[in-house]
């Protein structure tokens, strides 16, 4: 009897541990505002016609139902993968800021020890990731997959002619996710849902619980190389 109360406390109290620092899975899929494309093109300026481009050409990659993008989050680890580029992923310690590239075409892997802040070309100006200036905006919030999120916008242009800003949804009931080239939500407090700028961007369409914890850990099939392909 006392092995079996011991071992039921000591499964009652993994059981409250996973509850309180789930892994997650999001998938997400091009958002773009259907009003791009109700537009007059005669009656369009160069940036009106190159977003409405932009978005033919995304639409043009959305394979059906599939995902753009897929991540895996908890309070310790990123692991993303996005479709565009093949069966590549990255996994992002969130503890030690270490980066790790799988590339299971080669079974290979590059370890990125010392990564520095994402450098941001914007153009004329370049700047990194953790200096975007984020405007938490309070009093707005919108469902996304079931989850109720707060609005931040990150500005990447601050010249009045050419303003460039980033809208984010962000749920605090999820772990932050930030990975490769949205390096710039490592700041937001919580996973990003939905991510846009000038109408188009990516929204999270579907969110589950993951129990495999070994998506974190490299294959040991895998052989570690000096280089990232």
């Amino acid at each position: 009897m006392k092995r079996f109360l011991a071992l039921t406390s000591t499964l009652l109290v993994s059981l409250n541990a996973f509850c309180q620092f789930p892994t997650f899975k999001i998938d997400y899929k091009f958002l773009i505002d259907s009003s791009l494309f109700q537009m007059d093109e005669d009656e369009m300026d160069e940036k009106q016609k190159m977003l409405m481009t932009t978005a033919s050409l995304l639409l043009a990659f959305q394979d059906g139902d599939k995902p753009v993008a897929q991540v895996w989050v908890n309070k310790d680890f990123v692991r993303a993968k996005t479709n565009l580029y093949g069966e590549n992923y990255e996994i992002t310690n969130k503890q030690n800021n270490e980066s790790i590239f799988l590339y299971p075409e080669t079974q290979q892997y590059y370890i990125n020890t010392t990564p520095e802040d994402k450098v941001l070309d914007l153009g004329e100006t370049i700047k990194l990731a953790s200096e975007l200036p984020i405007e938490f905006i309070e009093n707005q919030v919108k469902t996304i997959s079931g989850y109720s999120c707060k609005l931040a916008i990150i500005t990447a242009v601050e010249d009045e002619e050419n303003q460039a800003k980033i809208h984010v949804w962000y749920t605090e009931s999820l772990p932050p996710v930030y990975w490769g080239e949205y390096a710039y939500l490592k700041n937001i407090p919580g996973a990003a849902l939905e991510i846009s700028t000038s109408g188009i961007g990516i929204q999270a369409s579907e969110i589950q619980p993951e129990a495999d914890l070994k998506i974190f850990t490299i294959p040991q099939e895998y052989t570690q190389i000096d280089t990232p392909i």
